[in-house]
């Protein structure tokens, strides 16, 4: 019986199951919640902000996707991270606990668009009843989470087809000028862009379950290519409809279910609100526990936290690491805390833990430099230093206009975050590394 459940819950994720997981990851952290947001920033041109970001994304994530994909490892992101030195490491994990946040402005959003269609809960209520149900549902296997996925994915399919066909016919194309689509000059499309970088991160999560998928030293980064793509095009679609077919002033920091009235006829506008828009905020809220898991899964069991919270269920699911960013998720909601402030610092946190896994990659290839000059994705010396020039630079730039528009306090608040976490990092350093060696002498991996 044992060895059944093992079998079961070590199934690896082959590619159609990796695709369909991300862009549920992706969708609702998209367009659901940026794109009015976008619009005040840059007017119609946000089709072309939602494809600035795709491309910055990747830049963003390059050099993590090549060392996921030279040595794939589960938390993979804490493990690149960790041969910088073991409190590089730490650092890294607590940061990405408290980047976690960020799943509960999904719950936020998904409570407003049930208030819109149904005259009872609250949107605290709808809140925290989607953020429970996913919780509860990601403490089964992967498969099984995927299968709920794919099930969802179907209904995005209906909603976003019936919202494009619909829509295209209604665009008034003559907003999409350059004075239109950039109101605020190109300072508006950086802002944009910035903050829609965080949005294209669907398939980020592959680096953290680099041992849990099918060839993962192809399908981390064809995974993570194919998702951005895919996403860039469809949002670049969606965001013309949402742009063009009513008065810019009336749908600028609004959701799209104003759009949505306009173009369907009568109340089947309701096909896209539970379809396109339910479907997508579910969905990311289900895929980010998921991918939230993995990526505490070593750091849990290397001695960075708590020797509990590192526990697994019989599905090798971190349960307790769950259950913590289930509470992270949700007591902003309960005690009604200002979502506005810890959404900025969440997503900087966020954009802050990518660049300690892309400074890996050249701890990567130090460590294991056969794997290296194996790789499909090898490069020689001039070429790599490039890269990661492009690379660091485009995550630097997307951290400053994140960050521009923090308060004294928000600044204040961050630094002291990080300082506080890298101080805790060097305190349970040596007892981390003596865990590591003991799991190391041991033939342990992430799993055991």
């Amino acid at each position: 019986m044992a060895g059944q459940v093992a079998s079961k819950a070590d199934s690896k994720l082959n590619f159609k199951e990796v695709y369909s997981q991300s862009m549920g990851n992706i969708i609702g952290a998209g367009i659901i919640t940026s794109t009015g947001i976008c619009m005040g920033f840059t007017g119609s041109g946000v089709w072309l902000a939602y494809v600035l970001a795709g491309v910055a994304f990747l830049l963003t994530v390059g050099p993590m996707l090549v060392a996921g994909s030279i040595v794939p490892k589960t938390s993979g992101g804490y493990y690149y991270s960790y041969l910088i030195s073991p409190q590089m490491g730490g650092l890294y994990s607590y940061l990405f606990l408290f980047s976690s946040l960020s799943i509960g402005f999904m719950g936020v959003s998904f409570g407003s668009y049930m208030t819109s269609i149904v005259s009872f809960g609250s949107a605290r209520f709808w809140s925290l009843l989607v953020l429970t149900v996913f919780f509860l549902a990601n403490l089964l296997d992967q498969k099984s989470v995927v299968k709920v996925q794919t099930f969802m994915n179907v209904l995005l399919v209906v909603g976003w087809v019936s919202f494009i066909a619909l829509g295209v016919p209604r665009v008034d194309w003559s907003v999409f000028t350059v004075d239109q689509m950039l109101p605020n000059g190109f300072d508006g499309m950086f802002d944009s862009v910035a903050t829609l970088v965080f949005a294209m991160g669907g398939a980020i999560w592959l680096v953290d379950s680099g041992e849990r998928i099918e060839n993962p030293e192809k399908n981390v980064i064809w995974g993570n290519f194919s998702v951005v793509g895919t996403a860039a095009a469809l949002f670049a679609m969606v965001s013309v409809i949402a742009a063009g077919v009513l008065p810019l002033p009336e749908v600028v920091n609004q959701p799209l279910t104003l759009v949505a009235r306009a173009i369907y006829p009568g109340e089947t506008y309701l096909v896209f609100v539970i379809g396109g828009a339910l479907g997508a905020l579910a969905t990311t809220i289900n895929g980010r526990f998921l991918g939230a898991a993995n990526a505490l899964l070593r750091s849990g069991k290397e001695g960075w936290f708590p020797k509990a919270m590192g526990k697994q269920n019989r599905n090798l699911v971190p349960y307790v690491f769950m259950l913590i960013v289930y509470l992270l998720c949700i007591l902003p909601i309960v005690f009604n805390v200002d979502t506005v402030m810890l959404n900025k610092m969440s997503a900087a946190a966020n954009n802050v833990t990518r660049v300690l896994p892309n400074i890996g990659l050249l701890y990567v290839i130090k460590k294991f430099p056969d794997e290296w000059k194996k790789s499909r994705y090898y490069m020689s010396k001039p070429v790599l230093t490039v890269f990661m020039i492009v690379c660091m630079g485009t995550l630097a730039a997307v951290l400053y206009m994140n960050m521009r528009s923090f308060t004294p306090t928000m600044w204040i608040a961050s630094i002291a975050l990080i300082v506080g976490f890298y101080v805790l990092a060097c305190f349970r350093a040596k007892y981390a590394e003596s865990i590591i060696a003991q799991r190391n002498a041991e033939g342990k991996s992430a799993q055991d």
